[in-house]
């Protein structure tokens, strides 16, 4: 029996995407402070179903996000494949930075009892080595830290597709989700304390439609409204609200209750 044969920085490999376009990316590095530590850089473009590997019209293109992604597992159920291996071009290991934030509890004080400060430590490090641990994460950081923890090959597909990761993760109260301009995204939340329950369809960052019930009422909004729809005034965008995952609801969920005429007890 042939051994395979493990993933060698320089790797690329190509994942078919829900049947609608390939995507490819690139083993650049280990990263050995996760047990998952191969760091892949992936491509942003994508290309057809099926499509031939052309490494001038794939390498050269720009970088969607970089991380540690379980290169093995992915390729032994076949949802990613090895096409090519090739030189590592314009990589800058110090430019790739990976983050975790973390809380620390204040000191119990009569007056405030104990206080979390929402993410209040960093720890960054970069590929080149550099590891560094700060307060809160300086706002220039913001749109250069990638999540530094190894994902599922399901997470790292996702991200592809959408832009983001619908795992509850808490940095994205720092770093924020940021879908695809054409990607639709449909949610639902109800909080303890509020009698409303909310449903939500963004297009992009933009809020398009919202779902409000309460007692039994169902309130309907729209960018677009139709009659008997209220236009909508809250310019709310998604990566307002750090997400949970089990906030996420399938567009078949949000437009039955949309099209929905009838007491809405059920839902």
């Amino acid at each position: 029996m042939t051994k395979k044969k493990s993933p060698q920085i320089g790797d690329v490999f190509s994942v078919i995407v829900d049947n609608e376009f390939t995507a490819y990316f690139q083993y650049i590095s280990d990263d050995y402070k996760h047990v998952c530590p191969h760091v892949v850089r992936v491509f942003r473009k994508r290309f057809p179903v099926p499509h031939v590997f052309c490494a001038n019209e794939v390498l050269m293109g720009d970088i969607l996000f970089y991380v540690h992604a379980p290169l093995e597992h992915g390729a032994s159920l076949g949802v990613w494949k090895r096409v090519t291996s090739s030189p590592l071009e314009g990589v800058v290991y110090e430019d790739v930075v990976f983050g975790e934030g973390t809380y620390e509890a204040d000191s119990f004080s009569e007056e405030k009892g104990f206080k979390n400060d929402l993410l209040s430590h960093w720890r960054l490090w970069t590929l080149s080595g550099h590891q560094k641990n700060i307060g809160v994460l300086p706002q220039e950081m913001v749109d250069r830290v990638e999540i530094g923890r190894p994902f599922t090959y399901r997470n790292i597909i996702e991200r592809i597709k959408l832009g983001y990761y619908k795992m509850t993760i808490p940095e994205y109260d720092i770093l924020k989700r940021r879908p695809f301009p054409f990607v639709n995204s449909y949610l639902r939340k109800h909080e303890l304390l509020d009698t409303r329950q909310h449903y939500w369809h963004f297009l992009g960052e933009t809020l398009m439609k919202e779902i409000v019930l309460e007692k039994g009422e169902v309130e309907r909004y729209a960018k677009m409204p139709a009659p008997g729809v209220h236009p909508i005034t809250d310019d709310m965008r998604f990566w307002e609200i750090n997400w949970e995952e089990r906030d996420f609801i399938t567009r078949e969920e949000f437009e039955e209750l949309w099209d929905y005429g009838g007491n809405p007890g059920d839902f």
